[in-house]
């Protein structure tokens, strides 16, 4: 069967990779910086686009395929609530079924008949048929009960851990619209992952071990569990399926090699076969798509510069050349029905501001568009922005000042001398996250303003591999990986693109940490530094998340953070990053600094936000501070992204010259003033 955290994030980002079977890739070909550069000089200037085409949401979300593949369940967005819609594929027939604030996620019962909805605090179902309503299935407000995803052995119910903190045990059960419970496995730990079987259990289980995972064969014999193997923190550890048939069993992990693969673990011999792996041994692999009949996989996804994909036999290659003769560009799959003979597609091209999704028949090579004869009144009138007012964006290269070999991605304004306009650096967060090469709604923001844009991927990166990760080496703050990203833009000023004497800053979450890193550690480089959601000291960031306590895999923060940045029981290791953070070292800011944040964040201390920018005020600096008291770490109100793209885009505008939507209403102006808590700006 397939893993439970296979089927519970729809075959989300699983971080894999070796080949056995050539490529057939989707990913844009690569363009040298001198094309990237010709391309973007001779294109029309770009008019100035509305900050609110950038800030709204697609009116379309979470489209999901049943698994009988007759239905599609999809979330329209109507700015102040969400409306979840079913919609029949064979007659066209659609109806709502409920509206709700914020849904974050859909999930369709494994018979097709009913559809569990997961919110921040609940998981609810309804049935899928017109008329229907929804009822609540588990409250999750707690903190000790955790959702585990749709029971792909049953035809209705979903898997919950309960915690017992009074005997200190985490017990699995199955849970049915009619709230009847049913025991599956209970442990002083809870379960990482787990496969089950049809039998009504368990056949594989994976359960955290001090700072390891170890894999549990159960099958027949669920009181005395074969132990398989151990997996270390850094490997990637992912359980997959289960292939009865071959006795094997899929999973991704690293092993003892730098990039994540995609193995099959054989429970006869105790050996794993390396499947696939990216053939530049560049990137971890980031999907799989089982087929749900076989268990076995049939197609792996790669984010490397842009999105490739590879079929890992005869029919599946045949299926992907098929689909990209008909749809060229960047195609993400989300999910395939029950016998896989129908395909659910998002279209994420590069040149389009909206996805689009189709439907694409495994047995006719038929590909149908969704959507495409609907009302007016829920099409996205953004959808008009032409793809030539898209900005040009590409992967670049290069080595930073220890020698290693870096991955970032460089976006050009359209129409203008690259040479002599202002560069905006923009860090990711995470920090152990990515950049990727997609459309990225602050980066055309930013392109569309006349800002040339750098995204660099600097180590501690997910997705370019182990080694890539680690090679931090915890050196965060005024170290390594800030150096990284300073040299990753004196290589594209190098390259004679970006005016060095107009530089800006701008980041969220460790971006933003990065950016007060900027200010302070390299205060003769930028005119301006804009942060969101800014950890100050990194450690008492990370001691914040760990306050919060194990996750719902048993595994302490703490541990995580000892390998990545931080041991919290060293005083002494403490102390080094505190001492490497911004927040020792704020004297030293002396340009402009924009701070935005949310009152309800429950990662970075609103009160160690407010506490920095005070200092900054009292000493005379040049800043400012926003704070949203009913947001948390990502502003989700629309008006609240507004007043956050419009303070980029004037404090931009002020200290670097681009281009600036000078429009505003009455509400963001009350909004502006309600919500700034301390301004400096104009006194300088």
């Amino acid at each position: 069967m397939t893993s439970l955290m296979t089927r519970i994030t729809s075959l989300m980002a699983l971080s894999l990779c070796l080949f056995l079977v050539p490529k057939l890739s989707f990913a844009i070909e690569k363009t040298s910086i001198q094309q990237l550069t010709k391309i973007s000089q001779e294109r029309a200037p770009s008019p100035l686009i509305p900050r609110s085409v950038f800030i709204d949401t697609p009116k379309i979300q979470q489209v999901t395929l049943s698994p009988d593949g007759k239905y599609i369940t999809y979330l329209i967005d109507h700015k102040k609530f969400e409306t979840l819609w079913v919609l029949n594929l064979d007659t066209q027939e659609r109806w709502s079924l409920y509206n709700a604030k914020s849904i974050d996620a859909l999930y369709w019962s494994t018979d097709s008949q009913r559809i569990f909805i997961e919110s921040e605090n609940n998981i609810s179902s309804v049935n899928s048929k017109p008329g229907s309503s929804p009822a609540l299935l588990v409250d999750l407000s707690a903190g000790d009960t955790y959702f585990y995803g749709v029971d792909p052995t049953t035809p209705q119910a979903i898997f919950i851990s309960v915690e017992n903190k009074r005997n200190k045990t985490h017990t699995l059960y199955k849970l049915k619209p009619d709230l009847t419970k049913t025991m599956i496995y209970q442990d002083k730990v809870p379960l990482a992952d787990f496969i089950a079987n049809d039998g009504g259990g368990l056949d594989f289980i994976k359960k955290v071990n001090g700072d390891v995972f170890e894999v549990y064969h159960l099958g027949k014999h669920p009181n005395s569990p074969q132990h398989l193997f151990t997996c270390r923190l850094e490997s990637q550890c992912s359980l997959l399926s289960y292939d009865q048939a071959q006795k094997a069993l899929y999973l991704s992990c690293t092993l003892e090699n730098d990039l994540t693969g995609l193995y099959s673990y054989s429970l006869e011999t105790g050996e794993y076969t390396q499947i696939h792996q990216d053939p530049e041994n560049r990137f971890d692999l980031d999907r799989v798509l089982l087929n749900p009949t076989t268990q076995r996989p049939e197609l792996v996804r790669y984010i490397n510069d842009n999105v490739s994909y590879y079929g890992l036999n005869k029919e599946s290659e045949s299926l992907l050349d098929s689909i990209e003769k008909q749809l060229p560009g960047n195609l993400h799959f989300v999910t395939s029905n029950e016998d896989f003979t129908r395909l659910l597609i998002i279209d994420l091209s590069l040149k389009k501001r909206l996805p689009d999704y189709y439907l694409y028949d495994t047995q006719t090579t038929k590909v149908t568009k969704l959507f495409a004869d609907f009302d007016e009144k829920i099409k996205d009138d953004t959808r008009a922005v032409p793809s030539s007012v898209i900005a040009q964006t590409s992967a670049i290269y290069y080595s930073v000042s220890d020698g290693m070999q870096q991955q970032g991605y460089l976006t050009l304004p359209n129409g203008i001398d690259v040479s002599k306009a202002p560069l905006v650096l923009v860090p990711h967060g995470g920090p152990w996250s990515r950049a990727e090469g997609g459309y990225h709604s602050f980066v055309q923001f930013l392109a569309n303003r006349g800002y040339v844009v750098f995204q660099p991927n600097f180590r501690s990166s997910t997705g370019l591999g182990k080694y890539y990760t680690l090679s931090a080496n915890k050196d965060f703050g005024d170290g390594r990986v800030q150096q990284d990203i300073i040299d990753g833009m004196q290589h594209v000023l190098s390259l004679g693109i970006g005016d060095k004497s107009k530089l800006g800053i701008f980041g969220h979450s460790f971006g933003g940490f990065s950016t007060l890193g900027a200010l302070a550690f390299t205060p003769e480089l930028f005119k301006v530094g804009i942060a969101g959601a800014p950890p100050i000291d990194l450690a008492l960031a990370i001691r914040l998340l760990n306050e919060r306590g194990p996750n719902r895999h048993g595994m302490e923060p703490k541990v995580r953070f000892k390998l990545l940045a931080v041991d919290l029981d060293d005083p002494k290791d403490v102390q080094r990053l505190s001492g490497q953070s911004p927040n020792a070292h704020w004297q030293k800011v002396q340009k402009p600094l924009y701070l935005l944040a949310g009152a309800k964040d429950r990662r970075v201390s609103i009160q160690n936000v407010k506490d920095y920018a005070s200092r900054l005020s009292a000493a005379g600096k040049s800043i400012s501070l926003l704070v949203d008291e009913n947001e948390g770490h990502s502003f989700r109100d629309k008006l609240a992204r507004e007043a956050y793209f419009y303070t980029l885009e004037e404090a931009l505008a002020k200290h670097l010259g681009g281009k600036f939507q000078s429009e505003i209403s009455t509400k963001l102006k009350r909004y502006l003033k309600q919500n700034t808590v301390i301004n400096t700006h104009n006194n300088h």
